[in-house]
C-alpha cells in the first residue's frame, strides 16, 4: 500500500512524476529547488519522510513514478515531441529532466533502476 502522498493519493506516483517533469520550465518552482541550502527541497523531505516511513512503499512510489515517466518517454518520436495527451507530459527534453531530477535524491536514484 502507498501512503497519501498528495490529497489525491490514488494516484500520488503519477502526481509526482508530474511535478518532476515541470522542473525546466522553471527551475525555481521546482519541487526539487533547495530553497534554504541543500537538501531543503519539497521532493527531498517527500522522499525522506517516506523512506523512514517504509521503505519497500518508497521503492514501490519510485518505481511508479519512473514507469510513468519512460512509458511516455517512449511514446515520443525525438526529444523535441510531445508525449502523450494523458499521463506525464512535456517533450522528451522535460521527461529526461524529470529522470534526471528524480535522482537528485540519492535513495530515490538507489531504488530507481533507471
Amino acid at each position: 500500500m502507498v501512503p497519501d502522498l498528495f490529497e489525491l493519493g490514488a494516484d500520488a506516483p503519477l502526481q509526482l512524476a508530474k511535478c518532476l517533469s515541470t522542473t525546466s520550465i522553471d527551475p525555481t518552482s521546482s519541487i526539487t529547488f533547495d530553497v534554504l541550502g541543500k537538501s531543503t527541497s519539497f521532493y527531498y523531505s517527500v522522499c525522506e519522510e517516506l523512506h523512514s516511513q517504509d521503505a519497500d512503499s518508497f521503492g514501490t512510489v519510485i518505481a511508479d513514478v519512473v514507469k510513468h515517466i519512460t512509458d511516455s518517454l517512449s511514446k515520443c518520436k525525438t526529444l523535441l515531441d510531445e508525449g502523450p495527451t494523458q499521463g506525464v507530459t512535456g517533450n522528451g527534453i522535460f521527461l529526461t529532466s524529470a529522470l534526471r531530477e528524480l535522482c537528485t535524491n540519492k535513495k530515490a536514484a538507489n531504488n530507481s533502476a533507471i
